[in-house]
């Protein structure tokens, strides 16, 4: 008789589902506190009539209010807080484990504001006060950071019990109940800057790359204009003047030559019919000046030298004699 196999019950822990419409809202509600703590003046709602209005509206300055009037410069990590909760509801949960992650931030977020408290008490944080002058009412720590540490734990603890214990409590909250969003936010965040980076590379390489192009084609468009100018000047022909002096002196001699022509042509006798003989005009024409010779040198050949010359004796030329015998029939003459 075979047995029964029993067969194995795999349970599967319950979880929920992913809520996208209340991660969008919890990160929406997170932007609009952040700008309502960045926007926020005590005057926008201690004064009987504000002059300035919160970006947010009331809803910005009542937020801005009483968020720095009972945590004080802790305030700032809420709209961090509601963001990473937001986003866990993206995907699929454990049940339980938002409440959890809803309690551990609400310890980290009184945690810093003790922690932040006794550090002014200690040590002085100037540059936080000053900078949130207007925003600040009951110092950096505000109403519980300072009931945690003036009236709770300062006088049993001391000072530096109140340090460990802050500081433990905030990191441990912050690691335990947002380990997982912070991890996987972290990781999109340098995935994100490296991409940026990345992109930005290729943009200044790109760039680099078009301007070492230009500058190149503007080094060769000068050349080109360079020799094209060079090549023009070298076809150009500049004309001679002559020199000023010399042109004075030619007019200065022509002037002269004139006048004495005339005088000259004035001074000749007139014949009997009034009129100048022809041997006085010719005299008082003036000469054409002679053209100047062109002489063409001519180079000198060398005297004749007889010892150059070399005579040859000739053969004195005799009548050739026919040596064939003259015959005639059958007789031979010799």
């Amino acid at each position: 008789m075979k047995k029964a196999t029993r067969k194995t019950v795999t349970t599967k822990e319950r979880t929920h589902p992913p809520k996208k419409f209340l991660g969008v809202a919890w990160m929406t509600l997170a932007i609009l506190v952040f700008f309502s703590f960045l926007d926020y003046q005590q005057d926008q709602i201690n004064s009987t009539n504000p002059i300035e209005s919160n970006w947010v509206g009331q809803f910005g300055s009542h937020v801005g209010y009483y968020g720095f009037h009972y945590l004080g410069a802790a305030v700032w990590i809420v709209p961090f807080l509601f963001g990473f909760l937001g986003y866990r509801f993206f995907y699929e949960q454990k049940r339980g484990l938002r409440l959890r992650q809803g309690i551990l931030a609400v310890v980290s977020l009184l945690s810093l504001s003790g922690l932040v408290a006794i550090v002014q008490d200690l040590v002085g944080v100037e540059f936080l006060e000053q900078s949130m002058a207007n925003k600040l009412t009951l110092g950096v720590g505000g109403l519980v950071g300072n009931a945690l540490v003036f009236n709770a734990l300062k006088p049993i603890l001391g000072p530096f019990g109140c340090i460990l214990i802050f500081s433990v409590s905030f990191a441990s909250s912050l690691y335990v109940g947002l380990g997982d969003n912070l991890s996987a936010l972290f990781k999109g965040i340098f995935q994100g800057i490296a991409q940026v980076f990345q992109a930005s590379f290729k943009v200044f390489k790109t760039l680099l790359a078009w301007i070492y192009e230009s500058v190149l084609s503007l080094i060769k468009g000068l050349r080109s204009m360079a020799s094209a100018f060079f090549k023009i000047f070298q076809t150009i022909r500049i004309p001679k003047v002559a020199p000023a002096e010399k042109a004075e002196g030619q007019g200065i001699e022509g002037v002269t030559k004139s006048v004495h022509n005339s005088g000259a042509f004035l001074d000749q006798p007139i014949d009997g019919t009034g009129k100048i003989s022809r041997s006085a005009k010719a005299m008082s024409e003036p000469e054409p000046e002679p053209e100047a010779a062109h002489v063409a040198t001519v180079e000198k050949k060398p005297p004749l030298d007889p010892a150059s010359f070399k005579i040859i004796k000739g053969e004195k030329t005799e009548k050739a004699v026919a040596s064939i015998p003259e015959r005639r029939g059958d007789y031979v003459f010799p």
